[in-house]
């Protein structure tokens, strides 16, 4: 679903759609960790790039760092090299995707997981709606801990890192605790 998505945009947004067909489209996926095999998130977004490689003939490159400082470096270096298609995983990128938007517009942008502060004309966000899935998985939970201890009903989770798209997962999830 990710990389459908990230073709339409490339297509969409291609004026010159016959030179697509002519040469192969170039695609980067960035993001902030030390692995893309995290048996997570990366991991899926990984795997749907590889089938687009497949499906598609795309050139993929990946790249993985856990600095914290050279968001616009980054894209910056695609962005020279002429990439199609820039791929940002996280809402740590969205000021550097804004301002790489702007210095190569002959490039499109993905930011995956937030909502782009400034709107730009070759930049799109995606967003998951996780809250979707967390509240019935908490209340499934609940009814779980309930049916096999009513005397001290027991859950957990582990949310990792404080950030906006865990807490979006997790308040739904602990919401039918509260009933």
């Amino acid at each position: 679903m990710f990389l459908l998505i990230a073709l339409v945009v490339i297509t969409a947004c291609n004026k010159e759609d016959e030179k697509l067909t002519e040469q192969k489209i170039k695609v980067v996926m960035l993001a902030n960790g030390f692995t893309f095999d995290d048996l997570s998130f990366l991991q899926s977004c990984k795997a749907g790039m590889e089938q687009a490689k497949i499906d598609f003939g795309f050139e993929v490159e990946y790249n993985l760092d856990t600095a914290t400082d050279n968001y616009l470096q980054r894209l910056d270096a695609y962005g020279e090299m002429y990439f199609d298609l820039i791929i940002a995983i996280g809402f740590m990128w969205n000021d550097a995707v804004i301002d790489a938007a702007k210095k190569y517009p002959q490039s499109k942008f993905v930011l995956v997981d937030t909502e782009l502060s400034e709107p730009q004309a070759n930049a799109v966000s995606i967003l998951f709606d996780v809250d979707e899935a967390s509240y019935p998985l908490g209340f499934l939970s609940a009814w779980w801990a309930d049916n096999h201890t009513t005397v001290n009903p027991v859950i957990a989770y582990v949310g990792a890192m404080e950030i906006p798209q865990i807490r979006q997962f997790i308040e739904p999830w602990i919401m039918p605790f509260m009933l």
